[in-house]
């Protein structure tokens, strides 16, 4: 009898373990499901938006080309992502030599419209400034009609070789004006712009659009907007606690995930 009334009190601490162990691993699992599925991995996750963007020629009218621009936002993620600076910059580039050379025919077309003007004076001394300025040197008129000659027929101070290499500003705009701008999971958002460029004058459309995406707005200043040497809008942005340390802000950046992104498209514009 005593040895089967120890077997049975064996038995139910045995239940009474297991039953504890069970209990044990589903707190375990659970804690695993909430802590490392619904906070550690989402906050590890990158917070990029998907941004389709797309430009495209809608129509012509008086030399001019119309241009629209459309930028489609998305949030793929299961986080909140807070878009303090988004902003799109439409740049027109002519693809050949084009500009330099236009500068060399300036050069020489003023030594040519010299030669006339001296050639002219010798032969009709009575000759008005009036009636000299209506008289143009066979190489003038067959290149006014070239594309940009316009531009730099008298004057060549303006142009910039730099303009050629990095191209020439046409349009921007900021898509938010609030620095506390967000998008919650699955949020899409659609922007259109509308605007004009000559035609004729460049070989194709480039559109950049741009943006600072985080999780943790409140670790960042206000976005502090500058213009480039171009007139293109920039943005700049520091911690709170560490404003004018650069390399505390770029570690921020690297820890959380936070950072610029950017999207570039083009629109030929060649016939």
């Amino acid at each position: 009898m005593e040895n089967t009334s120890s077997k049975k009190v064996d038995w139910k601490n045995f239940r009474d373990w297991l039953q504890v162990i069970v209990i044990i691993a589903a707190t375990l699992i659970g804690a695993y499901e909430f802590v490392y599925k619904d906070v550690y991995k989402p906050s590890i996750r990158p917070t990029s938006l998907n941004v389709k963007a797309n430009i495209e020629l809608v129509g012509k009218k008086d030399g001019m080309c119309l241009v629209r621009c459309k930028v489609v936002t998305e949030n793929p993620t299961d986080r909140r992502i807070y878009i303090p600076a988004f902003w799109l910059t439409v740049r027109a580039y002519a693809i050949d030599e084009e500009l330099p050379n236009l500068i060399k025919m300036n050069r020489e077309l003023e030594e040519t419209n010299k030669k006339l003007k001296k050639m002219l004076l010798s032969i009709y001394p009575r000759i008005s400034e009036a009636e000299l300025s209506e008289i143009q040197s066979p190489y003038r008129e067959n290149c006014q009609s070239s594309r940009n000659m316009n531009v730099v027929i008298n004057d060549s101070s303006s142009l910039n070789p730099k303009h050629k290499l990095y191209g020439e500003l046409t349009y921007q705009k900021k898509l938010v004006d609030d620095s506390f701008s967000w998008w919650e999971p699955m949020d899409k958002t659609t922007n259109e712009v509308v605007f004009a460029v000559p035609a004729g004058i460049y070989d194709y459309l480039e559109m950049s659009v741009n943006y600072f995406h985080t999780r943790y707005i409140n670790d960042i200043s206000e976005p502090s907007w500058s213009i480039n040497q171009d007139s293109s809008l920039m943005v700049s942005f520091s911690l709170m606690e560490h404003s004018s340390d650069s390399t505390a802000f770029a570690e921020w950046q690297k820890r959380t995930a936070s950072g610029y992104n950017w999207n570039i498209t083009t629109l030929p514009l060649w016939e």
